[in-house]
C-alpha cells in the first residue's frame, strides 16, 4: 500500500490507468493515423474496423476516456467541487466504457462471423484483461480515492494507519 505513494505523500499514477485510457481512446489514435495516409485515409480504418458503425462506436466510447483524462490532467484546478464529484464517478465511467467496448467488439465479431482482421481478437483479449484488471486492482481503487486528496490529507491518513 505504501508503494502507491511517493516520498512527498502524493499518490502515484498506476500504469493500468494509462493503459485503460489509451485503450478506450484507440479509435481516436487510429483515426489520426489514418489521416497520415494521403492516398486513401479509409484504408487504415478498414483494416482495424470492419464497418463504419464499429468505428463510430469506438469514438463514442472513447469519449469516456477523454473526459476522465481531462479531469486527471486538471486535478481540481478549474472547478474544484464539480471535478471532485465527477472524479468520484470516473472509475465507474471507465468501467462502463470498457464493458461497452467489449460488447461492441463481440457484436462485431459475431456479425462478421469471426472473419476479421488479426488485430480484432488481440484487441478483444486486451479489453477482457484490462476489464479484469480494472475491477480487481486495489492500486487503481486507491488511486481514484486519493488522487484529488491534498498532500496533507494523504500523509495524515498514512500516519493514522501506522
Amino acid at each position: 500500500m505504501f508503494s502507491d505513494f511517493d516520498l512527498e505523500g502524493r499518490v502515484k499514477v498506476p500504469l493500468g490507468y494509462y493503459l485503460v485510457t489509451l485503450y478506450l481512446m484507440r479509435g481516436y489514435f487510429i483515426w489520426l493515423m489514418s489521416l497520415t495516409h494521403r492516398k486513401d485515409p479509409s484504408l487504415i480504418l478498414s483494416l482495424i474496423y470492419s464497418d463504419s458503425r464499429t468505428f463510430i462506436s469506438a469514438l463514442f466510447i472513447g469519449v469516456s476516456g477523454l473526459l476522465v483524462y481531462v479531469l486527471f490532467l486538471s486535478k481540481a484546478r478549474i472547478w474544484d467541487r464539480a471535478e471532485r464529484m465527477l472524479w468520484k464517478a470516473s472509475f465507474l465511467l471507465l468501467l462502463t466504457g470498457l464493458l461497452a467496448d467489449l460488447t461492441v467488439q463481440i457484436h462485431s465479431l459475431v456479425v462478421n462471423k469471426f472473419v476479421v482482421h488479426w488485430s480484432a481478437p488481440v484487441i478483444l483479449l486486451t479489453g477482457i484483461y484490462l476489464s479484469w484488471y480494472w475491477v480487481s486492482s486495489k492500486k487503481i481503487k486507491r488511486f481514484f480515492n486519493h488522487w484529488l486528496a491534498s498532500e496533507t490529507d494523504v500523509t495524515g491518513s498514512q500516519k493514522k494507519q501506522k
